[in-house]
């Protein structure tokens, strides 16, 4: 259902020139890094990519599996790649991810 959502946004140009919508969230996630699975939070979701919150190093250009909990909806399960990161504070890191393939 929410994979549904995202593609009837598709190929529309919103205010920041991007070719999808960014979905807010702050939903749940499950993240695997090989055998270590985390907790983090997906703050938002596009059809191509999303925004993760986690208190975990990551490196760019790491793929890792995420699944988005759904809590009212069915969960969603990603392998993504790290793009980019900032730095919230000591603990908080907010990785840019792109979604290579869906599970």
């Amino acid at each position: 259902m929410l994979w549904d959502i995202m593609e009837r946004e598709a190929m529309i140009v919103d205010k920041e020139n991007r070719n999808f919508y960014r979905m807010m969230l702050d939903a749940e996630a499950e993240v695997q890094i090989g055998d270590e699975s985390l907790t983090g939070i997906c703050k938002d979701l596009s059809a191509t990519g999303l925004a993760l919150e986690l208190n975990h190093e990551l490196d760019m250009g790491q793929v890792i599996g995420v699944t988005i909990k759904g809590g009212t909806v069915q969960s969603l399960s990603m392998q993504v790649k790290v793009l980019r990161v900032e730095r919230l504070n000591e603990n908080r890191l907010v990785y840019g991810c792109e979604v290579v393939s869906m599970n």
